[in-house]
């Protein structure tokens, strides 16, 4: 189930002055943290991780990724080099994940066929619906995406 919920800016007629916020059951959420938890560690005990990724990484944040931005910067131009940077705004990145790009990515980390089956079955077939106010809307299949990690 998603609920709208007003971000504090912009019309409230306007569907993008919302964020949608899933609501999971408690069990869900403890289970999606363990699995989360499982795979953060497989992930960096087998240096999978690139080492310039400061997301949904463990001591690492966006002033993590700015502070080694302007380090480089500062080191180049105390070099007397030309130092050029592009920024990506990457909105709802989570909703175009796709699916079979990232299956086919993580059995490229070796892991077990039953483990790829897992978030196969995870991925497959979700359904969502919203509710606003006391109306529900009928449930749609997403065909593309994946859940947001929770904070």
């Amino acid at each position: 189930m998603i609920v709208p919920l007003y971000k504090g800016k912009g019309p409230k007629t306007n569907p993008s002055s919302y964020r949608p916020i899933s609501l999971l059951p408690t069990t869900s959420k403890v289970f999606e943290n363990i699995v989360h938890s499982r795979l953060n560690s497989f992930l960096n005990t087998h240096n999978i991780f690139c080492e310039n990724q400061h997301g949904f990484r463990q001591d690492r944040s966006t002033e993590s990724a700015i502070t080694k931005f302007l380090n480089e910067v500062k080191l180049a131009l105390d070099n007397k080099k030309r130092v050029g940077a592009v920024f990506v705004d990457f909105k709802k990145a989570f909703d175009l994940v796709d699916r079979k790009v990232l299956l086919k990515k993580l059995k490229s980390f070796n892991l077990s066929d039953n483990l790829l089956q897992f978030f196969k079955s995870y991925l497959e077939n979700r359904q969502i619906a919203v509710k606003l106010g006391d109306n529900i809307s009928g449930f749609h299949t997403l065909d593309k995406g994946v859940p947001r990690p929770t904070p």
